[in-house]
């Protein structure tokens, strides 16, 4: 997503696009497809999120993570650090 642009895309863009397609053997998208992608899109920009949707969401980003982190946990830890050298 980072290389997407609001702007229209130039000829040169298109014809790679085109030849990327052919040479990895992917068919070409049909007007069925885009107006199905037109429809999601429309669907997706009124979609509010419910609670369950929220917690999916992060149930997902946290399976990804290697090392979970738990903020309480380590805020306790960095106290409990801090105490001890100041008691030092």
């Amino acid at each position: 997503m980072e290389f997407v642009s609001n702007q229209e895309f130039s000829e040169t863009e298109f014809q790679k696009w085109l030849d990327t397609c052919e040479n990895q053997s992917i068919s070409l998208p049909t007007k069925d497809d885009l107006e199905k992608k037109i429809r999601d899109i429309k669907e997706g920009i009124v979609y509010e999120f419910k609670e369950e949707d929220v917690e999916k969401i992060i149930q997902e980003k946290g399976r990804f993570k290697s090392n979970p982190f738990n903020y309480a946990m380590r805020k306790t830890q960095l106290i409990k650090e801090r105490d001890m050298a100041v008691s030092k």
